[in-house]
């Protein structure tokens, strides 16, 4: 179990949304400790996103969560305590799953990316 029972909370974020920007990762983390909500999310228009803050109360149910089923349930089963942080920020809710989301996003190829990369 990776969760220690110590911490307050963790955050979730998923790999395939990387654009997130380092101000909506600190509003989220201040509004998770200042507003007392279990549960903290992004939201973008009319749209939940990621990252996610879950409090340590909800570890538990995290933890017991199949890996098939993901977050999403935990997420609908506590909708009515959760605090959504509102942004403009798209890449809360856009993910980069494919060469062509990743050119969309950063206006360059993978190819050309990862070259720079080995120089």
């Amino acid at each position: 179990s990776g969760l220690d029972p110590s911490f307050a909370g963790c955050m979730l974020w998923p790999v395939d949304q990387p654009g997130i920007s380092e101000n909506t990762v600190g509003a989220l983390i201040k509004q998770f400790i200042d507003g007392g909500a279990p549960l903290v999310l992004p939201c973008c228009g009319e749209k939940r996103g990621h990252p996610a803050v879950f409090s340590r109360s909800l570890f538990k149910e995290i933890q017991e969560t199949p890996l098939h089923e993901g977050l999403k349930m935990l997420v609908l089963r506590h909708s009515h305590e959760m605090s959504l942080l509102p942004t403009n920020e798209f890449a809360t809710i856009k993910d980069i799953d494919t060469p062509e989301d990743y050119f969309k996003f950063i206006g360059e190829t993978l190819e050309a990316a990862l070259a720079k990369g080995t120089k």
